[in-house]
């Protein structure tokens, strides 16, 4: 899984079990995730994993050793299997069922229990562990709501979005907010995004491109590569395919639509296409129908 996931769900006390193989010491995986970062696992117990150490210790900035489990006291090492067992027990019942994550516990068969590596000071958090599959069910679950969204999105969430968006053209939701819908269709030039757009729109994305990319906040003068051209031209085609030509609302900006089709040479492909570029272009603010 992609680290912008993966990074996305941390921040939602998610950890992932990325197709691991069976944990053989998910006691002492656990034990150190409490005892060193204070994080309680609270569903997907049996996902575990020792790496998920040494990943919470970059995300915590703590640092801790690995494998962790060579710091356990000899003490601990020279017990049965069965009394090991046992404590397992002991210690899920007190830890994970009582929720005693401030008490510092000990092997009941231990004579010299004196643990000052484990007495770290810190506020349990609650995480939870999900396999791959689940995970990804998450991410599309929340890029789902943050499209469905009418507000802004903070650049963290942006990168998320788009990161999706590229990764599942196919099946991408419906977007609600247009400044999201611009950016994204400036970013992966797929044309179908601007599906929900109207044509009136255009100059807001022309404005994005023009601001974003070649750093003019004047939309008067316009300085844009032949790439962009030949997508905003292959946009521009796409609208007049459909029925959002809605010049009445586009004459609030003619001299802006004049200039702009000037720059990128645009050449009408319909008779919607001709009707607008003539509106456009000519004098008078009459409304056409």
């Amino acid at each position: 899984m992609k680290e912008v996931y993966k990074d996305y769900l941390f921040e939602k006390h998610i950890l992932i079990s990325e197709g691991m193989s069976e944990e053989k010491h998910v006691f002492e995986t656990l034990f150190a995730m409490a005892h060193f970062f204070g994080v309680k696992i609270t569903k997907g117990r049996e996902l575990v994993h020792h790496g998920m150490v040494k990943e919470l210790s970059k995300k915590f900035g703590e640092n801790v050793p690995e494998p962790f489990y060579r710091g356990f006291p000899q003490s601990v090492r020279n017990l049965s299997a069965e009394e090991l067992l046992f404590d397992q027990l002991l210690h899920y019942f007190n830890t994970y069922e009582l929720g005693n994550f401030d008490e510092t516990m000990h092997s009941v068969f231990e004579k010299d229990f004196k643990r000052a590596a484990f007495r770290e000071n810190t506020d349990a958090q609650e995480f939870m562990i999900q396999t791959e599959e689940d995970a990804e069910d998450t991410i599309r679950a929340i890029v789902k709501d943050l499209l469905s969204s009418s507000r802004p999105l903070n650049e963290r969430q942006y990168t998320l979005v788009l990161t999706f968006i590229r990764d599942h053209l196919d099946n991408i939701p419906n977007i609600a907010s247009k400044n999201t819908c611009v950016r994204l269709l400036i970013d992966t030039k797929n044309l179908s995004l601007a599906d929900s757009l109207n044509l009136s729109d255009v100059m807001k994305i022309v404005d994005e491109l023009n601001y974003r990319y070649y750093h003019n906040d004047n939309p008067k003068k316009l300085n844009i590569k032949n790439q962009d051209r030949k997508f905003l031209t292959a946009l521009l085609d796409r609208m007049f395919q459909g029925d959002r030509c809605d010049i009445c609302t586009c004459y609030e900006k003619k001299k802006l639509w004049n200039g702009f089709l000037h720059h990128i040479h645009y050449q009408p492909k319909n008779g919607e296409a001709e009707i607008f570029v003539r509106a456009m272009r000519e004098k008078g603010n009459e409304c056409l129908q």
